[in-house]
């Protein structure tokens, strides 16, 4: 499907919009029709928001790893197998940037969180 998203730069930043989250098209032809029925146009244009609407939204933080999820998440995205990852682990560790995984839980409890 297509839909109209627009990066909207203004003196304060910039952010992106939607048109509407449900107006969506099956082709692009019907989104260019659409376009073009309310005379707008494609690329770079000045325009004016005549409405804003904000909503606040709670995002639970992602689980934990434990050794064996970090080497399968990194074995993923760089292809590096589970030894190499121990030993940039172990680097990292032995540098203090990363705590380690002795845990197979992907949870901290209230107690670990006290000292953490």
């Amino acid at each position: 499907f297509f839909e109209v998203e627009a990066s909207i730069k203004v003196n304060q930043g910039s952010f992106k919009g939607v048109l509407s989250p449900t107006q969506r098209f099956k082709t692009q032809e019907e989104l260019l029709a659409f376009v073009s029925s309310k005379q707008a146009k494609i690329g770079n244009q000045e325009g004016r928001i005549t409405d804003v609407q904000t909503k606040e939204k709670k995002t639970n933080s992602p689980s934990l790893f434990s050794l064996s999820s970090l080497q399968s998440k990194v074995n993923q995205l760089y292809k590096a197998t589970a030894s190499q990852t121990l030993k940039a682990m172990q680097g990292l560790y032995e540098a203090k940037l990363l705590s380690y995984p002795r845990t197979d839980t992907p949870f901290i409890t209230e107690n670990e969180f006290a000292y953490l």
